[in-house]
């Protein structure tokens, strides 16, 4: 615990001398960054660092802009409203927190407002159902996956066991179902009583493999990759707090421009992929499991020196190459490129 708090203190001073604030006026402006301030809690929150990339951005290109942490969200219109991505967003606690965000972004949208980000591009969020309707009206390249409505639906699917089953609003690796058997099957629906809190459940062929790649884009442009890799000879998901091996080399270049090519059908300003491909083959098509426009990016760093794993070091009080400053950094980089994008696409219209 004590560690934890020296962590998150060093970040924070490391954040703070890092991030230009000059874009910051009292004046009034047509730019506003809106968030809502959780407590302290919002402190050492992901989304806090993705909000100081923020300023930190817009400041480097000029824009003047007022912060405001309203809750009277409906007086903007005819205005240029910067928000990012949180669950806290939602005062209700809703099962499908996505939609209030939405909620918010287009009423501002109908007030005039030009929304960072845009309305439809929240519904992508941690909403694994629009996602793979989506997936599926665009044609996208993924494995076999149902859309699946009721428990008689579920029972019904063409997908052998074993297979994934994906809750619909969820996110990392949480909501994740691994059904070995028509008794696994029986059970989750047993414990979960899912269907009636959500709209969708997700069932998705299992591929053989033991390792994707995390692909961030922003516009027409790969601006991060890793490969997350599972050493065990048993399936589990990639996520690093599994134990899995994180690479930052080796880039499949002969997929790069598909990779964007199916991006850009979604029509998102910047999301990561997850990409998989059938037993680890890279000569076969890419299959997407799945798109986020909002991401935790890993840092790229070499843990094999320290001769711990790449969850390890996430964990590990450094004064030097600290996870929480690589982190910042990663960020700040991806933001000043988001940034800069946003501002191109504004000026020519």
């Amino acid at each position: 615990m004590f560690s934890k708090i020296i962590r998150y203190s060093l970040m924070l001073i490391y954040l703070f001398r890092k991030t230009n604030f000059s874009g910051i006026t009292l004046k009034k402006t047509n730019n506003v960054v809106w968030f809502r301030v959780w407590g302290f809690k919002f402190l050492k929150d992901d989304q806090f660092v993705n909000y100081m990339a923020l300023v930190n951005a817009l400041s480097n290109h000029g824009v003047k802009f007022n912060l405001s942490t309203t809750r009277k969200l409906g007086k903007y219109s005819h205005k240029n409203i910067f928000l990012r991505y949180s669950q806290e967003l939602d005062p209700f606690k809703f099962s499908n927190y996505t939609n209030t965000l939405h909620f918010f972004c287009k009423q501002l949208e109908e007030q005039k407002c030009v929304v960072h980000p845009k309305s439809e591009e929240v519904l992508y969020w941690e909403n694994k159902g629009f996602m793979t309707e989506k997936f599926f009206e665009h044609n996208i390249s993924t494995p076999k996956t149902f859309l699946v409505k009721d428990a008689e639906e579920l029972h019904e699917i063409d997908l052998p066991f074993p297979y994934l089953i994906k809750e619909e609003h969820s996110s990392s690796s949480e909501g994740l179902h691994k059904i070995n058997s028509k008794e696994d099957l029986d059970k989750f629906l047993l414990s979960t009583n899912y269907f009636s809190r959500n709209k969708f459940l997700i069932a998705q062929e299992l591929l053989n493999m033991r390792r994707d790649l995390r692909v961030i884009l922003v516009g027409k442009k790969v601006v991060h990759f890793y490969w997350r890799i599972n050493r065990s000879d048993a399936w589990r998901p990639t996520a690093s707090s599994y134990g899995n091996d994180i690479d930052f080399n080796s880039f499949p270049e002969q997929w790069r421009e598909f990779i964007i090519e199916q991006f850009q059908r979604l029509n998102i300003s910047t999301g990561a992929f997850d990409i998989a491909w059938r037993n680890d083959d890279l000569s076969t098509e890419p299959l997407i499991l799945e798109v986020s426009p909002n991401y935790q990016p890993n840092p790229a760093i070499d843990v094999s020196d320290m001769k711990i794993t790449y969850g390890e070091y996430k964990s590990k009080l450094l004064l030097k190459n600290s996870y929480e400053s690589k982190f910042v950094d990663i960020v700040y980089e991806i933001t000043e490129k988001l940034v800069q994008d946003v501002l191109k696409r504004d000026d020519q219209k």
